[in-house]
């Protein structure tokens, strides 16, 4: 399998689109899963590119229980590459889900979706790719797990932007 700058070795692919591809990787340096973001190589212009740094240090700036947390933003010199990595969440997409939901079910989602939404929007950030692809449902058989406590908060000031595009990929993540 790939290492991706030499920490995150790619386990399989989750998902592409027309900007690129993600993948569920392992990080060797903290022994967890993550997912990886990339930009797919022929679209990859210094404006993409800056757009890509832009949504993840945005997305650093949001932490709520109902979205997924990044981790990293970097550049594979072997796979000349951009990746953003973040929190993997095992779950359905909202477009997956399948039950035989009742009326509480379904308005629980939905207000946890609403929650997360709305914490975005307090931010002043605008959420462009609303989508039932990135709508994570999160039973509890596949409960979320606890942070473990070793990758580093960013510090007061630290990856912040304020004023520049959103980020077009957080996943919000919708508890049943």
């Amino acid at each position: 399998m790939k290492l991706i700058n030499n920490r995150y070795k790619i386990i399989k692919k989750l998902g592409e689109g027309g900007m690129g591809a993600v993948y569920l990787a392992e990080d060797k340096l903290y022994n967890q899963k993550v997912a990886l973001k990339t930009i797919r190589k022929e679209i990859a212009r210094q404006e993409i590119i800056d757009r890509f740094k832009v949504e993840f240090e945005v997305m650093t700036r949001l932490k709520h229980p109902n979205l997924a947390m990044v981790y990293d933003f970097g550049f594979d010199g072997e796979t000349q590459n951009y990746f953003i990595t973040m929190e993997y969440v095992e779950g359905a997409t909202l477009r997956r889900f399948e039950t035989f939901a009742r009326l509480e079910v379904i308005l629980d989602i939905f207000v946890n979706l609403l929650r997360a939404i709305e914490f975005i929007h307090s931010r002043k950030i605008l959420h462009r790719d609303i989508k039932p692809e990135n709508i994570m449902i999160i039973t509890e058989k596949g409960k979320r797990k606890p942070e473990n406590g070793k990758r580093r908060p960013p510090k007061e000031g630290e990856n912040s932007v304020s004023g520049l595009p959103s980020p077009s990929s957080v996943i919000i993540l919708v508890k049943v």
